[in-house]
């Protein structure tokens, strides 16, 4: 009995410290909002389980004007790096075809921080924190996404 109470003490605390993959952790809705030197900036981002980003942001520039920003592309995690391929942007910053690099800087249950690598100069030069957005799903941002990007 002693031997059976040992293995399940064991078993379940083995079970308890499997850890989710990022891919998994990933998928979902994430919000980002970012203020820079005069500048705000709103960013939804949508990771789809089948390999898809989705991204639409608007913000006021330093000058006072309207930015908005949408694109689509595929994503892969390699290591502790997100790789993008651009497939569709609205954006003058973000090109189709373009490899975007992120690193995981931390990815959890609510929180994602990234700090891109590529390409050089970054777009951004901080870490981005992003919380995730439990009211809508990816497909909703995907939608947006695909119908104001497009093909430059």
């Amino acid at each position: 009995m002693k031997r059976f109470c040992l293995f399940l003490t064991l078993a379940i605390t083995g079970c308890s410290s499997i850890q989710t993959k990022p891919e998994q952790e990933i998928v979902g809705v994430w919000s980002n909002p970012e203020v820079n030197g005069g500048q705000f900036y709103y960013q939804k981002v949508a990771y789809t389980s089948d390999g898809k980003k989705c991204s639409a942001g608007i913000g006021i520039g330093s000058t006072g004007e309207l930015e908005y920003g949408f694109y689509v592309s595929t994503w892969k995690i390699i290591g502790d790096e997100i790789h993008l391929k651009v497939q569709s942007s609205s954006s003058e910053y973000v090109y189709v075809g373009e490899t975007i690099i992120d690193q995981i800087i931390e990815v959890g249950k609510d929180t994602l921080q990234v700090k891109m690598i590529q390409p050089k100069p970054a777009y951004s030069e901080g870490m981005e924190s992003y919380s995730r957005e439990e009211s809508l799903q990816p497909d909703q941002i995907c939608e947006l996404a695909l119908r104001y990007s497009r093909n430059k």
